[in-house]
């Protein structure tokens, strides 16, 4: 049994694995959302859990979120879409993407060091200006 397993590359625990009937209880409901589904698909777990519990049902929306997401029932509707820019709204040219460097920075000369010394901070008087 075990070279078969092995030829199939099916572990062994899954060939001796019985799966369990789906309960009755399942099958109902699954046919229940399914039907509902069906005439309102834009119904999403929250909506069809109010529905069916309006017709008697005594669920919550977990139990039909679990059922719906296994059947991959989604609720239809429109999706908001954020990437399309509104028409009204100004575009700003972005001004930070080719800079043209004229000069040097201030205070990033020689004599510059971006950590303090022992808690303190070195500075140094270079010609007319304070690096």
């Amino acid at each position: 049994m075990t070279r078969q397993c092995h030829l199939l590359g099916l572990p062994r625990a899954s060939y001796y694995h019985r799966r369990r009937p789906e309960p009755q209880a399942n099958l109902r409901l699954k046919r229940l959302i399914d039907e509902t589904y069906l005439a309102y698909p834009f119904f999403g777990s929250r909506q069809m859990a109010r529905w069916l519990r309006r017709q008697g049902e005594r669920l919550h929306r977990k139990r039909v979120q679990r059922p719906m997401r296994r059947m991959s029932l989604a609720a239809i509707d429109q999706k908001p879409n954020l990437s399309r820019a509104n028409a009204a709204h100004p575009v700003y040219p972005y001004l930070l993407r080719h800079p043209a460097v004229t000069r040097r920075e201030p205070g990033l000369g020689h004599g510059h060091h971006p950590r303090a010394r022992a808690g303190r901070l070195r500075l140094s008087l270079r010609g007319d200006r304070l690096a």
